[in-house]
């Protein structure tokens, strides 16, 4: 089915295509819902867009690069320009979805730090309240004006702000991980990346070291905590790095080794592609909001 620009709606589907003009940094060019039929199934297909679904309620898998995920209520999964893959609503309980395809100079940007860095498909635990909200409001913006090209790209941008958050805000505690198969090795992973991330590290010599092979604690790593270990290490590591050129003065040099990169400009671009600036623009915007605040905090500001 071809759309054209606007709005296509049935009982059971809605979808704003086919829109190129919007914001050349990110940009919608589709979004929608689907309320899918037992076993609906779309592709084998290569988008020309990054594509982002999440899983409002029900089941469905997913195929890419050779490996299935199954996948259910709360997870989210994404696709980049020109990968191949195909979705099959579950035969019992069908999924039901939102989906959102965007374009621009901070797409990449925008899938990495929402979770899907690395090679990754597929997040878990996502609070699907709010996306929902923002792909229904991008809807109701079917009208192709100038005021509602605006609106598109406001909420595209809060849709993008809410994934973020849910992904970077929180990183997981060994504490909070409940007893299921695997935790407790799980724990011992998470519990030594925390205190070892300086360290150069290797996560099939620490599988040895537990008795189990590297897959198994890996997989069971990424069903708990809702990311790989070299995430979570990276994530870590990150999180380290921005405390650190916020609260000392420390070089970047001196950063990067400190956070365990042995290189300062494999450090520099893994930051950049996290937060979109290299530590030095971080540095440097955060020196001018603390002279702006000085300034306003001081008695005679407004004289």
């Amino acid at each position: 089915m071809k759309l054209k620009s606007g709005l296509y709606e049935t009982d059971k589907y809605r979808c704003l295509g086919n829109l190129n003009n919007d914001s050349v940094d990110l940009r919608l060019i589709y979004c929608g819902y689907e309320d899918c039929a037992p076993g609906h199934r779309y592709g084998p297909n290569k988008r020309s867009a990054y594509l982002i679904h999440v899983i409002l309620q029900g089941k469905g898998k997913l195929e890419i690069n050779g490996e299935t995920h199954y996948l259910q209520e709360g997870d989210a999964f994404a696709l980049r320009p020109k990968e191949e893959a195909w979705y099959e609503a579950d035969h019992g309980y069908p999924w039901t979805y939102i989906w959102v395809g965007f374009l621009g100079m901070k797409a990449e940007e925008c899938m990495v730090n929402s979770g899907f860095d690395n090679g990754v498909h597929i997040i878990h635990n996502i609070n699907h309240t709010l996306l929902q909200d923002y792909i229904t409001e991008m809807i109701k913006t079917h009208k192709l004006s100038y005021s509602n090209s605006l609106r598109r790209c406001a909420y595209l941008q809060m849709f993008f702000a809410e994934l973020i958050d849910q992904y970077s805000d929180h990183i997981p505690k060994y504490e909070t991980v409940e007893n299921t198969p695997g935790a407790e090795q799980v724990k011992r992973l998470m519990a030594y990346l925390a205190d070892n991330y300086k360290n150069q590290i290797r996560i099939t010599e620490l599988a040895d070291s537990m008795g189990v092979n590297r897959s198994y604690l890996s997989n069971n790593f990424r069903r708990i905590v809702g990311m790989s270990p070299t995430e979570y290490l990276i994530q870590i590591r990150m999180e380290k790095a921005k405390s650190l050129l916020t609260k000392t003065n420390l070089s970047i040099s001196q950063i990067a080794s400190e956070v365990g990169y042995t290189d300062q400009l494999n450090f520099s671009r893994m930051f950049r592609q996290r937060f979109g600036e290299s530590p030095k623009q971080y540095r440097g915007n955060i020196e001018k909001l603390d002279i702006v605040e000085e300034k306003v905090d001081a008695p005679d500001a407004f004289l």
